[in-house]
């Protein structure tokens, strides 16, 4: 028999909540549990199915694998300086229990293959513990494929001063979806590891045009034959597979049902066809039509386009990621006139509606203007927003207010970090000034090139601060 290649697990898998990442969150980073204490490097970024695969540096990992691992609940920081809860990115681990568990599904990360991968190969996992694994899986795709991956470890201080190489690696898609989690454990000590069994060559027997009517129902006795009652019919157990041997068969069963193995099926009454697959190739097709997806029939598509322009403004063919992002972000959107979405004052969005974002943008019909929400409240581009107030307060660039110090003095408090240009006017609304003074804290600015507090005790007084640069700070510009 000849002797199987072989190759290790590489990392482990972590279920995140895809909608709290923030900054930049990319393969290869550093990453650092900010509950935990737990390091690692990112491997394969699935956040859009709310996943992420990762390598723990050496030393760490779960419960009896390495020192310390990733929790539930915790916040993950990403890229330098995650060590310190203070990297470039960073999102949320998944609150449920077991969050983040050995690698499942239909992606499999390994390293120290002992020979070339082949689309087809069967897969076989020996590891008896952290995710013990009889069933066999065959290799649908193989990318990223490295004689040497090298990561690095950032460290406080120093950066990324240690690196890490690990030595044949590659990305696997497999079939059928992995149920069970297997970690990588090679951590435990010398020779550990999640081991891998690849077989190009297994057994195989092939069934075409069979017929299975009711195979696998059980013998005359326990059928009742010839009244077999065909509820009790299980297509898992028409055929038994044993190690990575596997049964290939086109056939039909007792309904008439036509299927090409486990993965692809039609039922001939209906003419519903099934397909239970990761992936699946469709070079040659030129239409693709989904029909009778809850009784309607849709459009025939024929072209996935990279238009960033969506010049065509075509009814046949679907925009790629790219193309979508880059008439939106990419100024692709041609010479006329976006409309936004319309509506009265009433029809704000507001709650848990999901276009309800700080910056969303909407023409308000009632008053016949666009409008946008600031974080908390609607403000129309270009008009000021005012305020009242008559006690002590911090000053907000763009603002007009409306200052009363009827009940004593009133402390206005400037922006520390204002932007050039940067405009506040205060209104002295009761004409109580001179009784009780406005004090305008410069908050470590100059104001009228001085380094000290503008006191204002003028009745009636209106003026505006306007932020000239670091040498003079604010200047009153209008009065």
């Amino acid at each position: 028999m000849k002797l199987p290649r072989t190759a290790k697990v590489f990392g482990d898998m972590m279920t995140v909540v895809g909608t709290t990442k923030g900054g930049t969150v990319s393969v290869g980073q550093t990453m650092f549990g900010a509950t935990s204490k737990a390091t690692a490097w990112m491997l394969n970024d699935q956040i859009s199915a709310d996943k992420i695969y990762f390598k723990y540096q050496p030393g760490y990992g779960n419960a009896g694998i390495g020192t310390t691992g990733f929790v539930d609940g915790e916040t993950v920081w990403f890229g330098p300086g995650a060590q310190a809860s203070s990297g470039i990115g960073s999102i949320q681990v998944s609150a449920a229990a077991s969050s983040t568990t050995g690698q499942k599904g239909t992606i499999l990360e390994v390293d120290q293959t002992s020979g070339t991968l082949l689309i087809g190969d069967a897969i076989g996992f020996t590891t008896t513990t952290y995710g013990a694994d009889d069933r066999f899986y065959i290799i649908n795709t193989i990318t990223n494929v490295a004689v040497a991956a090298t990561y690095y470890k950032w460290q406080a201080g120093n950066g990324a001063s240690q690196q890490v190489v690990y030595n044949n690696r590659a990305t696997l898609t497999i079939s059928p979806e992995k149920q069970r989690g297997i970690w990588d454990t090679r951590n435990l000590g010398s020779g550990q590891g999640s081991d891998i069994q690849i077989r190009t060559l297994f057994s195989q027997a092939r069934l075409t045009g069979h017929d299975f009517l009711a195979v696998g129902t059980g013998n005359k006795t326990e059928t009742g034959y010839p009244n077999v009652n065909l509820a009790n019919v299980i297509q898992g157990q028409e055929t038994n597979v044993f190690g990575p041997g596997k049964v290939f068969f086109v056939s039909t069963d007792q309904g008439g049902n036509f299927r090409v193995g486990d993965f692809f099926s039609v039922d001939q009454l209906t003419g519903r066809a099934t397909l239970d697959a990761s992936a699946f190739n469709l070079s040659g097709l030129t239409e693709l039509r989904l029909g009778a997806i809850g009784g309607q029939v849709g459009e025939a598509i024929n072209e996935f386009s990279s238009d960033e322009s969506l010049a065509g403004n075509s009814n046949t063919a679907c925009p790629t990621e790219f193309a979508v992002r880059g008439f939106l972000t990419r100024a692709k959107m041609g010479t006329k006139a976006m409309t936004p979405p319309v509506g009265t004052t009433a029809q704000r969005p507001g709650g848990v509606d999901e276009e309800f974002n700080t910056g969303c943008l909407r023409f308000n019909s009632t008053i016949g203007a666009l409008e946008y929400y600031n974080g908390s409240l609607w403000i129309q581009p270009g008009v000021q927003e005012y305020s009242t107030v008559s006690s002590s307060f911090s000053a907000a660039s763009g603002l007009v207010y409306f200052v009363n110090t009827g009940g004593g003095q009133v402390t206005a408090t400037l922006p520390a970090s204002p932007d050039l240009g940067a405009t506040i006017t205060f209104y002295d609304v009761g004409k109580t000034f001179d009784s009780n003074a406005l004090v305008v804290s410069r908050n470590g600015r100059p104001i009228q090139g001085d380094n000290a507090n503008l006191t204002v005790n003028t009745e009636g007084a209106a003026f505006s601060l306007c932020y000239s640069g670091s040498t003079y700070g604010w200047r009153i510009f209008s009065i």
